[in-house]
């Protein structure tokens, strides 16, 4: 597990340097398809083997909001958001009415959540990348969630004892969360001093702070959400890491609040 872990970051971090860096429509295409892949394994995960209108449902959803975040559709995105909760209680209603849901109010509030977390808070992937020209900011961001991320599964592989929630994820340890905090407050500060001087250490470093607190916390709710389904993975697509959404989903809790981290810590123009 360990060393395929290994082999999929000393493989895919550079890659995902360069679909950051040069970003443009090639970056667009594979984020969308990645949050589309998304789609189906949260619904996979929520709904069990009979997903397919679900995944349906909420990959139309989650591009409606994707398009108008890519296009600047006129009125505001939020619009898109109301217009595509709208749809999935229609098609709740259509359940109850037609017994195709026992339940439709649970099945509801699963699709809004996935809406919210793979639509909602993935349309700031986009707009991360779209605060600077080269990526810089999306970047330093990636390696602050990146470098705890890590650094809590090697620390807490090696002396990792008492555990932070053992009913919800028994593989993460208070130790592992704790010294992967301070990786990524060791390892952010020093790859944006490295790479990008012109950011100012003190702010780098409290996005640092912020990230690897909150993220791995935001990461522990996704486990529970697999836990109640009884899955311990989204999927199996990436070897030793699981699916698509098990990276993702730490990514997407962090890219959130590091959006306007850099923009209140003054790291862009806005």
């Amino acid at each position: 597990m360990f060393w395929q872990r290994f082999f999929v970051v000393i493989i895919g971090v550079p890659l995902c340097y360069f679909l950051i860096f040069f970003g443009g429509w090639v970056f667009t295409v594979i984020l969308f398809a990645l949050l589309v892949l998304g789609c189906f394994e949260y619904a996979r995960m929520a709904f069990g083997e009979k997903h397919q209108l679900h995944t349906a449902t909420l990959a139309s959803a989650v591009s409606l909001i994707f398009a108008a975040e890519l296009f600047n559709w006129a009125p505001e995105n939020d619009f898109y958001i109301y217009i595509s909760l709208f749809g999935l209680l229609l098609l709740s209603l259509w359940g109850y009415e037609f017994k195709r849901a026992t339940f439709p109010s649970n099945h509801f509030m699963k699709m809004v959540l996935g809406v919210v977390i793979i639509g909602w808070m993935g349309r700031y992937l986009f707009r991360v990348r779209g605060l600077d020209i080269e990526g810089d900011v999306f970047l330093l961001l990636m390696f602050a969630i990146w470098s705890a991320d890590v650094g809590a599964y090697v620390f807490g592989s090696l002396i990792g004892r008492t555990k932070i929630a053992p009913n919800t994820s028994p593989g993460k340890s208070v130790e592992g969360y704790l010294l992967g905090i301070v990786s990524s407050l060791i390892i952010t500060p020093l790859f944006g001093w490295v790479v990008y001087p012109q950011f100012d250490t003190v702010s780098v470093l409290l996005i640092a702070l912020i990230l690897s607190i909150g993220v791995p916390l935001g990461d522990l709710c996704m486990s529970m959400l697999k836990r109640q389904a009884g899955v311990k993975d989204y999927g199996g697509i990436i070897p030793g890491h699981g699916g698509i959404m098990d990276r993702l989903d730490t990514i997407l809790w962090g890219i959130v609040p590091g959006y306007y981290l850099v923009i209140l810590f003054g790291l862009v123009a806005v």
